[in-house]
């Protein structure tokens, strides 16, 4: 079995967990199990997420990411190979439609590259990723200078450190109620923001939370945020 194979064979089992989907580039349902999720193919060939009975949206962006997990060089991620000889590796990166919900954050992508190859909804596939909103360990906004001289917003991080799971946010836009598309401006401060609340009171809400984990998922929650070279940190885990 080739790594492309293993890697398409396990993607539910990584960190993040992901998808390759075929779909009919026609409008319509689509429903994919093993992730518990439901999308619409749109007439305009985008992707709209459905919730499940017990989620709330939180926010909705059209981006473009790239994603990396760990997998050894049978194309296994941790929870299957088991052997500990793993590296970083792009898991996808590409435009995508995401979805910020209470319970998770789910990217639909409609044209990929990834490590099980391409992904294209013209010629029937999209690509999904999902994290779970209480694995969000740490979100982060990073700046840089223009070629005027003007500090501007980058990439957004949005990390499970404990794993090395990470998503990139390089680029994107809001999308606001009724599909209409909000100003580009500031776009990564928001996505943080949006992440940051949900992932800091789903965790709060877990039984299992420590006086430790409380103290910094309130101070999240209150604004505290931790400022290193162009980077604005939110901490979710001591």
């Amino acid at each position: 079995m080739s790594v492309s194979q293993s890697a398409n064979e396990n993607s539910e089992q990584f960190k993040p967990a992901f998808a390759r989907i075929k779909v009919s580039p026609r409008p319509g349902p689509v429903r994919y199990g093993p992730l518990g999720l439901r999308f619409q193919v749109t007439s305009r060939g985008s992707l709209a997420l459905d919730l499940n009975e017990t989620e709330e949206e939180m926010g909705r962006f059209a981006v473009i990411l790239q994603a990396v997990g760990a997998m050894n060089a049978k194309g296994e991620p941790p929870a299957v190979g088991g052997d500990g000889s793993y590296s970083i590796t792009k898991i996808a990166s590409g435009a995508a439609e995401f979805t910020v919900t209470s319970e998770r954050l789910v990217f639909l992508m409609n044209k990929a590259e990834s490590v099980t190859g391409k992904v294209d909804i013209g010629r029937g596939g999209v690509l999904a990723l999902v994290m779970p909103i209480v694995d969000v360990e740490c979100v982060s906004v990073r700046r840089g200078t223009s070629m005027f001289g003007r500090v501007k917003e980058r990439q957004t991080w949005i990390q499970q450190v404990s794993t090395t799971a990470t998503i990139v946010i390089d680029g994107g836009i809001a999308i606001v109620e009724g599909g209409r598309v909000s100003s580009w401006k500031a776009v990564h401060s928001r996505v943080a923001e949006v992440i940051v609340n949900a992932a800091a009171r789903a965790r709060l809400a877990q039984e299992a939370v420590n006086d430790e984990e409380r103290d910094v998922l309130e101070r999240a929650l209150r604004g505290e945020r931790r400022q290193e070279g162009d980077e604005t940190i939110a901490a979710l885990r001591p």
